[in-house]
This record gives structure tokens, sequence and C-alpha cells, in this order.
């Protein structure tokens, strides 16, 4: 019904408004030709004053339509126009249904037949006709970055579809689950939420506030490819069938969750990178000179073909901005965060992916996985991961790297494993956190000769002025001092040996420092044999932690 009179072969309407009741559209049966909504906006314009800004606001009251059955012999069109809701729950429609330049409210799709396609701001759909605004004066072409404003978006239809969204933005709600056909996205702004949970779907120079991938109450059959899109938060959720496919190449996220979520499909991340910021969109709201510019002038430059040439370049001023352009999106810092959470990624791919984020994990599998020119981030733990689960991850990414033939990988992540085991021991088992810390000391679990090397060196010419000091006094001659230095460096050589020598220090007190073992020599000397047995040992532990290290290639 449109505002209460029966509606059949409509064909083109344009400028109506209506003051007593909101106007409606309800196709419901019968044969249609061509429909065209060109520089078409119903609004109920009620005490407005039109004095310039500070004019008061519009009440608008927009046309609604809603196409339950009929067959639709010719294209439906809505260009140039400002549209409430429209709902498509059936019919045929033997050409394009295209919501060309415009701004709209909710659009649901969810049935029909539709044998060439739905198209969503196509700007090149319809050749030569005019672009949402005219130019401005002495400007010969004008394109507009943005080709249609909707509130809310859901395709949901179960019938075969090909539906085209090009360089649109949508305000709140983007919501896709076909059963069957095609959707392809080109520049699309979404400014709230996005669900992509059925269908076969490409995109591309998207961006996105939040990205959800899955439906937790169905099995999500999806064929999903993105390229160069941005999303502050993307999320995986539900169970993925096997004859799913998803790859996400050349991509920027600052969150990346996988919540719940079961991949018995494919699933591929190509070069993904995390950025520490998240984008926030100004509101693409009509500025207030736009909405204040109800006068009948507005009207004929904006929406009526016999427009007047003179106030173009006015109207452009007022509305351009919420059309031509969305004004750019603040920055604001983030720290990126890489989340698993009960989650089996299956047999996910991972290609030369940037992991520069946090780590946040809880009970889940990823043994299965292949990172393939990556380095998972091993150092940078969420709060709420505690060592046990840092445990189970690295673990998992251990057996991951090991299956990929990536063994320097697969050893890094096996010493810290063994760093978040020794974290996660109680205090009672004293035995054990003593053996892994004085390997974390030594060598980092196997990973580092020359921190061996460094403990040798350090240790050993420590302990080494502790022994000889005690045996010198100060000398005047630099003939001795020099005699003495050559000397003592090669006992300092010998003595780094664990295996030197008995009666080392007193051959050195005796022959190096001249000195006769009386009383008062006997105390250096006895003490000087504690610390050279001490030493002994513990030089003879970090030989061998430097030699296990220094094989780590060779295992």
């Amino acid at each position: 019904m449109f505002g209460g009179t029966s509606v059949s072969n409509l064909s083109r309407l344009t400028g109506f408004q209506y003051y007593h009741t909101v106007p409606h559209i309800v196709f419901n049966g019968g044969d249609y030709s061509a429909i065209h909504f060109s520089r078409f906006k119903s609004e109920y314009i009620k005490g407005a004053e039109t004095s310039g800004e500070t004019a008061n606001l519009p009440n608008e009251a927009l046309l609604n339509i809603e196409i339950r059955v009929g067959r639709f012999k010719g294209p439906i069109r809505f260009t140039n126009s400002r549209i409430g809701n429209v709902k498509i729950l059936g019919g045929i429609f033997e050409e394009v249904v295209a919501f060309e330049r415009g701004i709209y409210g909710n659009i649901e799709i969810s049935g029909g037949e539709f044998k060439n396609g739905i198209f969503l701001g196509n700007n090149n759909l319809f050749p030569n006709e005019v672009p949402f605004l005219p130019p401005p004066g002495g400007v010969k072409t004008w394109t507009s970055t943005v080709s249609g404003i909707f509130e809310n978006l859901r395709l949901t239809s179960k019938s075969e579809i090909e539906i085209v969204l090009s360089n649109i933005v949508v305000k709140n709600t983007f919501l896709v689950d076909i059963k069957q056909g095609d959707v392809d996205i080109h520049g699309l702004l979404s400014l709230v939420r996005s669900q992509y949970c059925g269908g076969k779907i490409s995109e591309s120079y998207g961006n996105h506030s939040i990205l959800e991938i899955g439906n937790t109450r169905n099995v999500s059959k999806l064929q999903l490819s993105v390229v160069n899109t941005n999303t502050n938060e993307l999320t995986f959720l539900g169970l993925l069938s096997r004859e799913s496919g998803i790859s996400f190449n050349v991509c920027k996220v600052t969150s990346l969750t996988f919540n719940s979520f079961v991949s018995l499909g494919s699933v591929k991340f190509d070069r993904l990178s995390f950025i520490n910021f998240k984008k926030d969109f100004f509101s693409i709201d009509l500025v207030p000179r736009a909405q204040a510019l109800n006068s009948s002038e507005y009207y004929n430059s904006a929406f009526h073909t016999s427009s007047n040439p003179e106030i173009w370049p006015q109207v452009l001023a007022s509305y351009e901005p919420g059309l031509r352009e969305v004004p750019a999106a603040k920055q604001i810092h983030a720290n990126s965060i890489f989340t698993i959470k009960n989650s089996d990624l299956g047999k996910m791919i991972f290609l030369q992916c940037d992991f520069s984020s946090e780590v946040s994990f809880e009970n889940s599998k990823l043994n299965e996985i292949a990172l393939i020119g990556n380095d998972f981030p091993i150092n940078r733990w969420a709060e709420n991961t505690n060592t046990s689960q840092q445990r189970l991850l690295l673990f998992q990414l251990k057996k991951v790297y090991e299956a990929s033939g990536d063994n320097d990988r697969a050893r890094r992540h096996r010493a810290a494993e063994l760093e978040a085991y020794r974290q996660d021991l109680s205090r009672s088992d004293r035995g054990e956190r003593f053996t892994l810390g004085l390997n974390q000391w030594s060598n980092s679990h196997g990973e580092s000769w020359t921190k061996a090397l460094g403990r040798i060196l350090f240790y050993g010419v420590l302990s080494w002025l502790t022994v000889s000091l005690p045996f010198f006094e100060i000398e005047v001659d630099p003939a001795e001092n020099f005699r003495v230095f050559v000397l003592s460096l090669s006992y300092f050589i010998e003595y780094l040996n664990p295996i030197h020598k008995l009666g080392f220090v007193k051959d050195f007190a005796e022959n190096v420092a001249r000195v006769k073992i009386e009383n008062k020599v006997e105390y250096a000397l006895a003490w000087g044999n504690v610390i050279d047995s001490l030493w002994r040992i513990l030089s003879a532990y970090l030989i061998y932690q430097l030699i296990f290290a220094f094989r780590k290639h060779s295992k």
C-alpha cells in the first residue's frame, strides 16, 4: 500500500511528500515494468526555518518499500535519492536491482529470484547520468568517493543471488549470510559491526570497525577472500565446515580473536600484520548546514532535474561532506592482541605474518597449523595468560615448527616452554626448579653458547683474582710487575681448565708470587684451594653447557 492507495504498474516516482501518514509501498503481487526512484526525497517538513545554518532540522517521514511477491520485468533503481527502509522478501527480478548513489535506512534482502544481480553503490552501472550532486560552477567532472550510505544492510537470501557492493558506508550492522551465489565487495566502510556467516564473498580495500567471521548458532559454509582490508577487531566464531575456505591477504588488524571457534575447512593468512592503533571513524551524518538547507532551492537543486545552476555551489558546499568524502578516521593508540580461546584452529596456515602483538591463550588446540616464515610472539603475554597456558601453547608451537622442519624456531620455543614450566612449578618442587633455573642461567636451555662462554670468563676471572691476589704485595719495579703479569696470565689460562694439576695454587704461590709457605700464608693457601675446588666443578659444568649449546644445530 502507498499512502492508503493501491499501487500497480508503478513506473516512476519523484518528489512525493506526505503530511499525515508515513509513505509506504508494498508490492504484493502483479507484473511491473522498470521502476526508477530518481532524485527522490520523501521528507516531511514541519515548522522548519529556512534562514541558514541556525534553521530547525526537518521532521522526516521517509519512504519505506517492501517487496513480497511480483514479477519485475525491468530494472529497479534507486538513484540519487533519500529512501527509508527497503525489504525484499520475494519476487522475480528479470533485470538488475540497483541502489545507486543515495542515503538509505535499513536494507534487508532475504528472498527473491534475481536473474541479473543486485548492485549497491555501483557508479558505472548506468553511464552518462547526472551524479549525486551537480558539479560546482566551472567544474566539468566530479566524482564522489562514497556511493551510498546505509543505516543497516542485511543480505540473507537462500536463493541464487549475485550482489555487488562498491564504495558504500554502513553506519551500523552489515550482515552477509547467503546460501548460494556471490557477493563482491569493494571499498566498504563499516562503522560498527560486520558479520560474514555464509556464502561466497570476496572483499577488497575495505575498512571495518568489527568484523566477525562465522556463526555460533549454525555451521558456517563460507568461501571468503579478503584483500587489502583493515579491521580494528577481527573475530572468528562457531564451526567452520569442511567445504569452507577463507583467506586474508595483505590485511591489517589491531585485534585477532578465535573464540570458541572450530575450523574444519581451509583458512589462510598471508602477510597479515598487527598495528598498534584503532581507527575511530567520525560520524558521517550530514553536517548541520546540509540538514538546515531544506528550502525549496535545496530540493530543486539536489533532487529535481529542473534545478537552478546558480545555487549548485551552495548546495555542494553544504551537502558534499556527508557524501563525497567520509571524514578521515582518528587513530587511537591500542595495544595489538592475538587471542585464542577454547578453539581448534585445525590446519590453518599463517604465511609471512607479522605477529608483533600480545598473546592471550586459553585451552586451545593448534598443533596442526602451519607457520611459514613467522616468528610467533612468545615474549609478550597478556595478563590473563598464566604460565600453565603459556607452556601449553609453546609446547604445541614447538611441535608445529618441528613438523615444518624449522628446527631453529622449534628449539627457541622449547627453551621458552622450559622457562614457563620452571615458573609454573610450585615452591615444593625445589629440585626441579633449581635444575631448570641453572639451565636458564648457564645457556638459556641450550640456546646461547655465548652466555655459557661469558659465564666461564666472568666467574673464572673473579675466582682467579680471589685466589691469586692474597699472595702479592705491591711492587714498584716495572720489570717485576711485567714478569708477574705474564706468568699469572699463563697460570690463569691453565686455571680455566677444570682438570688442571693438583697443588696448582701452591705451585703458583711459590713460583710466581715467590712466597714461602709459612703460617701467615697457609690461611690464604687454604682458601685458595677451596675456591679452586669449587671452580673445578663450576667450570666443568659451564664447559659442558657451552659445548651443548654450541652443537645445537647438529642435533
